[in-house]
């Protein structure tokens, strides 16, 4: 099946079942499409393990992506994946196995004495 097809409907189910913010069906909508240019598909068929992890380690090692840009992107198609799922389009997550990254613990600012 075609994939802008499944994500209009993801995107609606999201919107409207779920009560989901236009920021995140947005951020849903780029997601998926960036995936899909990356990857070269148009079906949901042609998602696998290795586009999925391909995807992740291109944006880790030439795109640079932080732990949390990693986890955004990683969050946003794995729950795409689930709800294709769910519906039958596809049998199995393809983001389910990759690991996530760890994010980076920061220590909070310093407070002058005048702020304090």
């Amino acid at each position: 099946m075609d994939i802008q097809i499944l994500t209009d409907k993801f995107c609606d189910h999201s919107s409207y079942i779920r009560g989901y913010s236009k920021d995140t069906i947005k951020r849903y909508r780029l997601t998926i499409r960036y995936f899909c240019k990356f990857s070269k598909i148009q079906e949901i068929e042609q998602a696998n393990d290795d586009n999925v992890r391909d995807f992740f380690f291109n944006g880790r090692t030439r795109r640079n992506w932080s732990p949390a840009t990693f986890i955004t992107y990683h969050k946003s198609l794995v729950v795409f994946f689930r709800w294709c799922q769910k519906e039958g389009s596809i049998e199995n997550n393809p983001g389910e196995d990759l690991s996530m990254h760890r994010l980076e613990r920061k220590l909070p600012p310093k407070l002058t004495k005048q702020d304090a």
